[in-house]
């Protein structure tokens, strides 16, 4: 039977990742697909019904929230990954947004605060909207503004979130086939 991505038999971030005995380990390592990983398999913890099959998936969590630990930045954001194995290998730019706001929805707000915090400093555009990469912030991203003021909500700024909500409303089309819509960006934007 074929494993995930990211398993680890010893569940710690300097083992590589088995896929197939066939193919070839990867070693890149992704902040955003790792902390997808968290979230994936604590939900397969908890709906998996087989006792031997339900205990892996707390040590897989483990795992990908191992490699997310190990790619913050001392500054307290998260890389967007590394370009190779061992995780020193930091791949320094982009600075997506997008894993800054997730580590407060998946990894919780305790975990996710600082990344957070650096993201309202170094991510906003204008108006309090943000940009998909930090460094430069070239236009307003309306998902990440969304998911920014998820994650606002769920640190306890709701007043902020409120805010960043109404401008994302405020960019809704307002005639046509996609009214109601919510455009990607204001313009043409890298989004990875």
């Amino acid at each position: 039977m074929p494993r995930a991505v990211g398993r680890s038999d010893s569940c710690t971030p300097e083992s590589p990742p088995v896929i197939e005995p066939h193919q070839e380990i990867p070693r890149e390592r992704s902040t955003e697909h790792n902390i997808d990983l968290v979230a994936l398999f604590g939900l397969l913890a908890r709906v998996q019904t087989d006792g031997a099959a339900r205990a892996r998936w707390p040590c897989e969590a483990a795992h990908a929230r191992a490699v997310v630990a190990a790619l913050r930045a001392p500054q307290g954001f998260f890389w967007t990954g590394t370009r190779a194995h061992p995780l020193d290998a930091k791949e320094q730019e982009p600075i997506p947004l997008d894993v800054q706001s997730w580590s407060v929805l998946a990894l919780g707000v305790e975990v996710g605060r600082p990344a957070l915090k650096w993201a309202l400093e170094h991510c906003s555009v204008r108006g309090g909207t943000f940009d998909y990469r930090c460094r430069p912030a070239e236009g307003t991203w309306w998902e990440g503004t969304a998911q920014m003021a998820l994650a606002l909500s769920m640190a306890g700024d709701r007043a902020r979130s409120e805010r960043i909500l109404d401008s994302v409303q405020d960019a809704q089309v307002l005639r046509g086939a996609a009214r109601g819509a919510i455009p990607a960006a204001i313009r043409q934007l890298p989004t990875g």
